[in-house]
């Protein structure tokens, strides 16, 4: 596939997951109101956690859904959100690097990226959404900051080597 292709599959993918996370949110927040609604018209009900033995009433449940709504479920939701930008973002690189390999070099043919970063990015996809994948590579890329912002502060120039 072409990289324009790669580009515009990879685009549509992460439109529909945010679409899909946002029609989560909207239905769940809406679901919450509703039972909000059944409750205050005084239907009685238990739900009971099998697994911490915890029990509710209705009127607990009552008490929680404005919590759950505007903290867990906006929260979890903006998490998602930025968890499918990484995710978008590493595979655009990843699209990248494999179309143009010797894009990482500077104008002094030096190497822009550290050598190690440009593998780890070129790894096949499925290892590229595992966690342990994602902490190494943010680890790398905040080296790679660090080492931008020492340069910038030697009058933009790489230190020699």
């Amino acid at each position: 596939m072409a990289l324009v292709d790669d580009v515009h599959d990879l685009a549509d993918r992460t439109l529909s997951a945010l679409d899909a996370s946002h029609d989560d949110y909207t239905y769940t927040k809406r679901v919450w109101r509703l039972l909000q609604g059944i409750v205050q018209e005084g239907r009685k009900f238990t739900f009971r956690n099998l697994v911490t033995g915890t029990r509710v009433d209705e009127q607990v449940i009552l008490g929680r859904a404005q919590l759950y709504v505007t903290e867990y479920l906006a929260s979890s939701t903006f998490q998602h959100f930025v968890s499918l930008f990484e995710e978008f973002f590493i595979e655009l690189l990843r699209y990248w690097l494999v179309a143009y390999p010797g894009s990482t070099g500077s104008r002094d043919g030096r190497m822009a990226l550290p050598a190690p970063l440009g593998p780890l990015l070129l790894r096949d996809q499925a290892l590229g959404r595992s966690g342990l994948y994602r902490r190494d590579l943010i680890e790398r890329l905040k080296q790679v900051v660090r080492t931008d912002r020492r340069s910038a502060h030697s009058g933009g120039r790489p230190a020699r080597r």
